[in-house]
């Protein structure tokens, strides 16, 4: 497991999640972060966009996570990538302001619901703009198929620095 990934292990949505019908690991995929890629490139799918090769575990074309047991529940949980931590938040890149956008997904029952703890999700906010995640694989990430169901919760002009605006409170 990648660094980054570790750096989420607080992160446990499984009495959140527990009896949730919509199970997004059948909707949704995870972007690989390169750290990650090596670990499971044997299953990852290959996507390009004009930032370059992303890697995901599942796809745009439907396919499922690789690691998604036929009960809904994941069968490498504790070692899950970063993304699949991440979510339901989720970090964009805005060309047209050069700015980095944190998004709330609301295709998560959960979140759409208000049944996230408001301070996990600071945490997980905090946590992430204090990584030092890669832009270059944001951008990647961004450029990966998504729908348009999104909150945005704050923005940044790095992810180095600090919050231009926070829309969560």
């Amino acid at each position: 497991m990648g660094r980054l990934a570790r750096l989420l292990d607080f992160v446990n949505f499984g009495d959140i999640c527990r009896g949730c019908q919509v199970n997004c690991c059948r909707r949704f995929y995870a972007v690989l972060l390169d750290e990650e890629v090596k670990e499971f490139k044997s299953v990852a799918k290959r996507i390009k966009t004009r930032y370059g090769v992303a890697y995901t575990l599942g796809g745009p074309d439907g396919s499922v996570c690789p690691y998604l047991r036929h009960d809904g529940l994941c069968s490498i949980y504790p070692k899950r990538p970063f993304d699949c931590r991440l979510w339901p938040l989720m970090i964009h890149y805005d060309e047209e302001r050069d700015e980095f956008v944190i998004h709330l997904d609301m295709e998560c029952p959960a979140a759409r619901e208000g049944r996230i703890p408001q301070e996990l999700l600071d945490r997980m906010l905090k946590t992430v703009l204090n990584a030092g995640l890669d832009e270059r694989w944001v951008k990647k990430f961004t450029s990966t198929p998504w729908h348009k169901n999104l909150k945005e919760i704050a923005r940044v002009k790095s992810l180095k620095g600090g919050v231009v605006s926070n829309s969560s409170k």
